[in-house]
């Protein structure tokens, strides 16, 4: 007999699997635009790099370097660093290393980046975080995309520059397939992040748009407004970029929890795109398998919490004869409809087994499609997807219950 928990296992695991296999599909079948040479402009247009930071002093000098040492002519080049609320020496740093910096009193990174479109005398805007450096060769092979007038924004590839420890490594791994999900989304015009390491958007449209702090994470609000004034975002992945990521469990809590509670704020806010039309792709297949996903997610790992819940009550009873109610054990796996079953179902456990090896060749395809793989991944890619699955949980956890609760947002 086919129960409602049997059901939705089955389900979740196809959609999984379907999922996969369309990724996988599309990267062999759209293989040739991956590196596409994009000619550059002739003429090429003046470019403000805003670098809005909040205490990073220690990072800035880098940053600001790097963005220095761009392969693209000095005169048409203006690098603005954007200090907010500041109370180290941010503001100081920046203007050692030469570049013209706005300081500004109020603090929230949506702020900063208004302020300094609205006096960047750049055609194109490009944003760099204070945390992240760029490769020489990547704002030049950028430009050129904006050729096509319907491109509002260009990202890149992004790298993580510090892979150290279990959390360095496994975001390592994580970046990757980021940047070839990001591309991919680009080629069905459903982008809907412009990241902060390096990305370069139109003026005009910047100026017109302009950045909310309305949600958790401005850099979404502000693509899939783009894609709804209809332009285009696309991915660049011959330009790289590299960011520092958390190596300590608490500080990539606090920045996940954040991201993912943007994404459950946006999908909320822009849910006018959701099942259209006009916006397909985006709304009707990106936005809601985010959602599905992580929802699905949540469900899953909570059952199976739940279910070793009632094994341990149920042995307590049984070999320390403890006085526990009945009542306990079936008001639990009430709860779960029984999961027991359903988790050891041969059909469930079939699928689960196809969507671990799908998701492993897929991470060896996009790893090797990149340049990236290497023997140790041998080991770190099962620990990827049968471990650090379970921290993403719990961070999509307590995204969706900061934000049911209306948590105080922070920058």
């Amino acid at each position: 007999m086919i129960g409602p928990w049997l059901l939705f296992s089955l389900s979740i695991s196809f959609l999984a699997l379907y999922l996969n296999i369309w990724f996988m599909l599309s990267m062999f079948d759209r293989k040739a635009n991956f590196f596409e040479k994009v000619p550059v402009a002739s003429v090429l247009p003046v470019v403000s790099i805003l670098i809005p930071a909040r205490n990073e002093g220690s990072a800035i000098a880098k940053t600001i370097r790097s963005v220095r040492s761009l392969d693209y002519p000095r005169d048409k080049l203006e690098i603005i660093a954007l200090p907010n609320a500041c109370t180290d020496d941010t503001a100081e740093q920046a203007t050692a290393n030469g570049v013209r910096v706005i300081s500004l009193r109020k603090a929230g990174k949506a702020n900063a980046l208004n302020a300094g479109i609205r006096r960047a005398r750049g055609e194109l805007i490009g944003i760099v975080d204070a945390d992240t450096t760029v490769s020489r060769s990547s704002l030049r092979k950028m430009v050129g995309y904006f050729n096509d007038p319907e491109v509002g924004a260009v990202t890149t590839f992004t790298r993580v520059s510090n892979p150290r420890g279990f959390f360095g490594r496994m975001q390592s791994i994580e970046y990757v397939f980021s940047g070839m999900l990001k591309k991919v989304f680009s080629m069905v015009n459903s982008l809907y992040i412009t990241t902060g390491t390096l990305s370069v958007v139109r003026r005009d449209a910047a100026r017109k748009i302009g950045f909310s702090d309305e949600t958790h994470t401005e850099d979404m609000d502000f693509a899939v407004s783009m894609i709804k004034n209809d332009y285009k975002i696309v991915n660049c992945l011959d330009a790289h970029a590299y960011t520092s990521v958390p190596l300590k469990f608490r500080a990539l809590t606090r920045q996940r929890v954040r991201w993912y509670r943007g994404f459950i704020s946006n999908a909320r806010k822009h849910s006018d795109v959701l099942f259209t039309r006009k916006h397909f792709d985006l709304g009707s297949f990106v936005i809601p398998v985010g959602i599905v996903s992580a929802a699905a997610a949540i469900i899953l790992t909570g059952n199976l919490a739940v279910q070793a819940l009632t094994n341990v009550l149920v042995s307590v009873k049984s070999l320390f004869f403890v006085p526990l109610m009945d009542q306990i054990d079936i008001a639990v796996m009430t709860a779960s409809m029984d999961p027991k079953f359903a988790m050891f179902n041969p059909y469930v456990s079939m699928m689960m087994l196809a969507v671990a090896a799908s998701s492993l060749i897929l991470a060896v395809a996009s790893m090797k499609k990149l340049d990236r793989l290497k023997p140790k991944h041998a080991v770190l890619l099962p620990l990827y997807i049968l471990v650090y699955y379970f921290f993403n949980v719990v961070w999509w956890l307590a995204a969706a219950a900061k934000e049911a609760a209306g948590s105080r947002r922070k920058w």
